[in-house]
């Protein structure tokens, strides 16, 4: 594969919390089946994948239950389920307390691996950024949405980053670093090498680190609402005032595709030009895939109105920022300008026009987060207190 020996001997854990992401009896045309196969497609030896199941409604259960027990490359499955839903920070706690590796993955329910070799490619990238003596945190890979090429060059610190000076979030991950743009657009692709990760203070959804490391800065926090949106960013903060370095690993070998499975948004990108070498394959073309995951359905994954989408944006920010004086007094300026006298915050073309619930809504968000700021070293990981509503599900007889 390119060049690149799997290391790591003991494996990975690729962790998969999800919701409602098996609308079909048959597994098809159903993104979480989408996700497991491009895993089980993986040339990384010692895979173990862990879908923690947030008490779906759907086919989740038929679907996953035929799959367990079955070992294809080495890989095996975990099928655990929430009694009752708990969000996706807490099952990805979950997972991870249950993990038999060193290394964790953290993948959305609707994200497929693009090349055979992208879990090889990434682990390969983590070992060789900690030989130089980096004390990681997490590593973050380049997630393409509804496309399989980047969509545009930016500098890394508007890819990934905590902007402390304007109270500002950036999170662009299916652009390219500036910083490494020195190639043509297929030797990005079919290289022989791997491009060298970046130093960044940020997080989104798909990263992996050490198990040891996330336990002990505390994993995903229990406070954000659910369903939520952007809590990786505050985990990104813990990780960092730990004393630990993140990562972007931009080699597209390690890409994934993001299909934003029942969300309405623009008109897709469909994948043009070639793909990568050894790519992953599908009884369903990529044109199919991403027809199925634009019809709109609301209650699937981490889908959120646009008015828990307004809560969870200004909480979080109010969270990361609240330690900052300066920080604090720009964001809650910038969402009374912004947001409740401006209307400006979208969500997937989903707006509020009552300015009085914008108004009730922000003012919630930003109370509920003064009385949830608490220092790093008081928050603990949740996992353990929800194993009583957790159950491990055994293959169907």
């Amino acid at each position: 594969m390119n060049g690149i020996k799997p290391e790591y001997e003991d494996g990975i854990s690729i962790v998969i919390p999800t919701y409602n992401r098996c609308l079909y009896p048959d597994d098809e045309r159903n993104p979480l089946m989408w996700s497991i196969s491009s895993i089980k497609q993986q040339t990384h030896e010692g895979i173990e994948i862990i879908v923690v199941d947030d008490a779906s409604t759907d086919n989740t259960y038929t679907n996953l239950t035929q799959k367990i027990g079955e070992n294809q490359n080495g890989i095996t499955l975990k099928y655990l389920r929430n009694e009752e839903r708990r969000g996706s920070s807490i099952s990805r706690n979950i997972g991870a307390r249950i993990a038999s590796n060193k290394l964790v993955l953290f993948l959305d329910d609707d994200c497929i691996f693009m090349s055979k070799d992208a879990v090889a490619t990434a682990v390969h990238s983590f070992k060789e950024t900690e030989k130089e003596g980096n004390h990681i945190g997490a590593m973050h890979l380049p997630v393409y949405y509804r496309s399989n090429r980047f969509k545009n060059i930016l500098p890394v610190k508007e890819i990934l980053g905590i902007d402390y000076e304007n109270a500002r979030i950036r999170c662009s991950t299916s652009s390219f670093p500036k910083e490494r743009a020195e190639l043509k657009e297929d030797d990005y692709f079919n290289g022989t090498h791997t491009l060298k990760p970046l130093e960044v203070n940020n997080l989104a959804g798909v990263f992996m680190c050490k198990k040891e490391v996330y336990l002990k800065v505390g994993g995903f926090s229990d406070y954000f609402p659910t369903p939520a949106l952007g809590e990786e960013h505050e985990l990104a903060q813990r990780f960092t005032k730990s004393g630990y370095k993140l990562f972007f690993a931009p080699d597209p070998k390690s890409a994934l595709l993001h299909f934003k499975y029942g969300r309405e948004d623009k008109e897709p990108v469909l994948p043009f030009g070639p793909l990568h070498t050894n790519a992953v394959e599908f009884p369903l073309s990529f044109k199919e895939m991403l027809e199925e995951s634009r019809i709109v359905r609301d209650y699937t994954g981490n889908a959120v109105t646009v008015e828990e989408g307004m809560y969870s944006y200004v909480f979080g920010r109010s969270m990361i920022f609240n330690g900052n004086g300066s920080c604090k007094r720009m964001l809650q300026e910038r969402v009374n300008n912004e947001i409740i006298e401006n209307n400006g915050y979208v969500y997937f073309n989903r707006k509020i026009d009552d300015r009085d619930l914008r108004e009730r809504i922000c003012l919630d968000a930003i109370s509920a987060a003064e009385m949830k700021s608490t220092p790093i070293a008081q928050t603990q990981i949740v996992g353990s207190e929800y194993a009583t509503n957790l159950v491990e599900v055994q293959p169907r007889a």
